[in-house]
């Protein structure tokens, strides 16, 4: 017999290690053809399917509900039907004896090789573990003393201090989603891992307003997609946010990608638009609305919500004067919207960094950086300023001075007649 093709769990997003089997499409031996789907896996944030790549007969090994370490092995693919003559070694495969394999026959039941040696050392009769699908050298360890895995006795003066009740007769409990045991993991690490600081600014949104409904399609209510725009430019500048702390050292990104979190009552889903800073403003309103259909549609792929190298949270449509976002796994930062108050025409900026990566300093010019952009789209720029050392483009506010093209910026007139100057960067981007 020959074996054609290997199926192994991808590496889908950076966000995953592991990945839960919610379906296997084929029984033991059937035979799959190319590009067939033969399972499929749930992330933390969407479903993907695995296809075959080969025409053979497959053999699973795993079943539905397992969950399962990226690379690890999902099925086989080859020539001939498969008989139960492969046992299961911890990280690979091996043919055992045909003694071994008599054995493991007898009681329908796969071990690993570590499993067997200690079995063998001590002595054990496999019947001990008849009825499982898998054996591993953990499960024979529990068997031969069971207090090395316990759950300790937690008494009733304990459980009255903790921040988590035992539940009693006036409570009734669901169990978390899998979905949201990831989310939670995920954001445990990185909160628990790091040391996380936050820091706020106010945003004057006067006249703004009159940009989003001149200017945009689809947005009106929210600025969202001048947010994208804007820190797609400024992390190329400041990288350290574009980046995450691993192992002593900081994993800077290559891309930018910043994503931005929905949530519509159909769970949290955090999406991206890769190169971000590559793209205009109309592009970047476009992408982020094509998303915003396919999660409703519940259509999302995962290319758009892996990879994400910097993350907005958009609460700016409920109501909260502030809030303190959670950094996600593998960034070094987030940065939260909150409220416009109608009255004054502001909204409080929020940013949360890994102190591993960056700085208080440096996260606060990024910020500061970043409300001068913003605040730069209401059209109030009217000075007829020549001075190359004072002209500043009215969109990113760069000086005249600071430009290296031979172009130089261009001037304009608004809707109210106002004259301003923007720079060829921002020119290309609208």
């Amino acid at each position: 017999m020959k074996m054609l093709h290997e199926v192994r769990v991808p590496q889908e997003s950076v966000n995953d290690q592991s990945l839960i089997v919610l379906d296997l499409f084929f029984g033991a031996n059937d035979i799959v053809k190319k590009g067939d789907i033969i399972a499929e896996l749930e992330t933390s944030k969407t479903t993907l399917t695995v296809e075959a790549e080969k025409e053979g007969f497959i053999k699973y090994f795993c079943k539905k509900g397992d969950e399962l370490i990226v690379n690890s092995l999902i099925a086989q693919i080859s020539d001939q039907a498969h008989v139960s003559d492969v046992i299961i070694e911890e990280g690979s495969l091996i043919i055992p004896s045909k003694q071994v394999v008599q054995s493991a026959l007898a009681y329908n039941t796969l071990f690993s090789s570590q499993a067997l040696e200690i079995i063998a050392a001590n002595s054990l009769d496999k019947g001990l573990f008849a009825g499982r699908d898998f054996v591993s050298s953990a499960d024979v360890k529990l068997l031969l003393s069971p207090s090395a895995i316990s759950v300790p006795n937690v008494n009733v003066k304990t459980i009255s201090n903790a921040s988590e009740l035992a539940p009693t007769g006036n409570v009734y409990v669901e169990k978390v989603s899998s979905n949201k045991q990831r989310e939670i993991e995920y954001l445990s690490h990185v909160q628990s891992a790091s040391l996380v600081s936050v820091i706020n600014t106010w945003l004057d949104l006067t006249g703004v307003d009159e940009y989003l409904n001149s200017n945009l399609q689809y947005f009106k209510e929210t600025i969202l997609p001048i947010v994208i725009y804007e820190c797609g430019r400024l992390l190329v500048k400041h990288r350290e946010l574009n980046a995450y702390y691993f192992h002593g050292s900081v994993a800077y990104y290559r891309q930018v990608n910043v994503g931005f979190a929905i949530d519509i009552d159909k769970g949290l889903k955090v999406v991206g638009i890769r190169n971000t800073n590559e793209k205009t403003i109309h592009q970047i309103e476009n992408e982020a609305f094509r998303l915003a259909n396919l999660y409703q549609d519940n259509t999302l792929t995962v290319e758009s919500l892996s990879e994400i190298t910097f993350t907005i949270t958009d609460l700016s449509g409920e109501g909260v004067f502030s809030f303190h976002p959670l950094i996600n796994r593998n960034n070094a930062a987030i940065l939260g919207i909150s409220s416009i108050d109608k009255k004054t025409k502001r909204s409080m900026l929020s940013l949360a960094f890994d102190h591993r990566v960056t700085e208080g300093r440096k996260a606060s010019i990024f910020l500061s950086e970043l409300r001068e952009r913003i605040e730069s789209y209401k059209s109030s720029y009217s000075d007829d300023r020549t001075d190359s050392s004072l002209v500043k483009c009215s969109k990113c506010l760069k000086k005249l001075s600071e430009e290296i093209s031979d172009v130089g910026f261009a001037e304009y007139i608004d809707t109210k007649g106002k004259k301003g100057y923007i720079c060829q960067s921002c020119f290309k981007g609208f």
